[in-house]
């Protein structure tokens, strides 16, 4: 594990985190209370949607929208489809869009926080993460785990719920730019330089693959066999489901290309796991975000587990990707990233639905 894998802070400032889309509209530092009636609940991946009808200060008749969290998240916490249903009365409490003021009456949004019900009942639209520790009790607990967390059944192999590792600052803002800053040949510059998020492919629910997977904020779970490892990762398709070939095998003649490729995995003697993957189809978006990938994409992973987080006391996978695309790129790029082991989280195989994933376009 004595790799430049562990300089945590290279991660952090070189990883592109590709969420659904930025939380950059809404005023996080202002909360608003808006008290009126439920008249849609849109209650769909990757985010639920509330429409009420209110009426303001002034006697204003306004229509608002708020966003929530994540189903899955939701659905873990007993909050379910009906908890809050079209009809009810309720006061929304969360974070205005900062272009609230020169919107119509009928349009105005907001980052929900939590639902006050008619009977007084708070729901909390965002679940807390584990609480922080101070400084030197991180430093505690990663010596604590450091000796054992290695000999922990479920995590050598490297199976189990895992979570992307990001930090507040990246969940907000991070993550929705085209890679201004990546080497890129003339079509791929002149594909960046017409960017538009509102393009993105996951808007309509279609599939981006891989490598733009390994960034993907949702949960992914990895189970390992004698011969392989299977990915699936929350908030994509069946089809997106991944496999690393770990028997030697080679890419069939008869391969199919795809968005996600074709993997073969092999372990180095650091235990570094170092994954190939060819045989791509051509992708919408499927380099990065604002960035298309080609036939002739090539991608090396590798993958390598730390002694432990020390925010959460689990195993930490860590990764570095080289991409290759000829196409779109001048020459290959390097991705950075993190998952940290969830052993709590149950993996919720939601689908993509294209009305819930575009809906913040109207509001942006």
């Amino acid at each position: 594990m004595q790799r430049y894998f562990f300089i945590l802070c290279i991660f952090l400032s070189a990883s592109m985190v590709d969420a659904h889309h930025s939380r950059a509209p809404y005023n996080l530092d202002q909360e608003i209370s808006v008290k009126g009636t439920v008249t849609k609940v849109l209650w769909r991946n990757p985010h639920p949607y509330y429409k009420i009808e209110s009426v303001n200060k002034s006697g204003v008749k306004e229509t608002w929208s708020f966003e929530g969290f994540a189903v899955s998240a939701y659905v873990k916490v007993g909050w379910l489809k009906d908890t809050v249903k079209v009809g009810d009365t309720v006061t929304m409490i969360g974070s205005p869009n900062k272009k609230n003021g020169v919107r119509k009456p009928n349009k105005q949004s907001a980052l929900l926080a939590r639902i006050v019900q008619a009977n007084g009942k708070v729901l909390d639209a965002n679940p807390s993460a584990e609480a922080q520790v101070e400084a030197d009790e991180e430093v505690a607990r990663e010596s604590e785990y450091s000796d054992k967390i290695m000999n922990t059944p479920g995590t050598h192999d490297f199976s189990g719920n895992w979570h992307f590792f990001v930090n507040n600052e990246e969940g907000q803002t991070g993550g929705f730019d085209p890679p201004r800053d990546w080497p890129l040949s003339p079509k791929g510059q002149a594909q960046v330089d017409n960017f538009a998020l509102k393009d993105d492919p996951f808007y309509q629910c279609l599939n981006f693959g891989h490598p733009r997977l390994i960034n993907w904020v949702w949960a992914r779970r990895w189970t390992r066999f004698d011969n392989r490892i299977e990915i699936e990762t929350e908030m994509s398709a069946v089809n997106q489901k991944r496999i690393i070939w770990l028997d030697g095998r080679t890419k069939p003649a008869n391969h199919k290309p795809s968005d996600i490729g074709f993997s073969t995995g092999r372990f180095d003697e650091h235990g570094t796991l170092i994954v190939e993957t060819t045989g791509y189809s051509a992708t919408p978006w499927g380099n990065i975000i604002g960035l298309d990938s080609s036939d002739q994409k090539r991608v090396v992973a590798r993958y390598n587990l730390s002694n432990g987080s020390p925010l959460t006391g689990h195993t930490r996978m860590v990764f570095e990707v080289t991409v290759e695309d000829p196409v779109y790129l001048s020459k290959p790029v390097k991705l950075w990233g993190a998952y940290d082991l969830a052993p709590e989280h149950q993996y919720v195989p939601f689908s993509c639905d294209p009305e819930a994933s575009s809906a913040h376009l109207e509001y942006e």
